[in-house]
């Protein structure tokens, strides 16, 4: 049985992993969120979001959209700094994903198309509330449409 989402997440995170603000590969991870307690400057987590029910084109293909949840992390050093330094991250991403519609010609992905979620936000210091934040973050959510096949009774 092919997992579909599997290679669209695998896909996302390899050319995450390729852009300038990423220095290890570590640094992008599929829901491990302790990487941020591991003292890099930036980090993306990927999650499942949401999906569409396939469209059946014929008894064999099919079309499906799978979300997936970008989480973007740049280190709060101070406001304008860590402003302007998600906002260089998050046009990184945006480039990336814009020249990269397929994920880089990825198996069974037949297009992408990207939103925000959220507006930036702030990721607390662990067991200091009143410190300063630890990350500036935000979330874009990343629709990757691909064909599914069948392969006797399974897809």
């Amino acid at each position: 049985m092919t997992d579909y989402y599997d290679i669209c997440e695998d896909a996302l995170a390899t050319l995450i992993r390729s852009l300038a603000q990423i220095d290890e590969d570590y640094q992008v991870t599929q829901g491990d969120d302790n990487i941020l307690s591991r003292g890099v400057d930036y980090a993306a987590i990927l999650r499942p979001g949401t999906f569409a029910p396939p469209i059946f084109l014929d008894d064999n293909v099919g079309e499906m959209s799978f979300v997936i949840e970008l989480y973007l992390f740049a280190r709060y050093k101070n406001e304008l700094e860590s402003t302007e330094n998600l906002k260089a991250f998050r046009s990184s991403t945006i480039n990336m994903l814009l020249g990269n519609p397929t994920l880089n010609d990825t198996l069974f992905v037949t297009g992408s198309s990207f939103t925000t979620a959220s507006d930036f936000g702030y990721v607390p210091q662990k067991g200091f509330p009143k410190a300063p934040p630890a990350f500036m973050m935000q979330q874009i959510n990343v629709t990757v449409d691909t064909i599914i096949q069948r392969s006797g009774n399974e897809y």
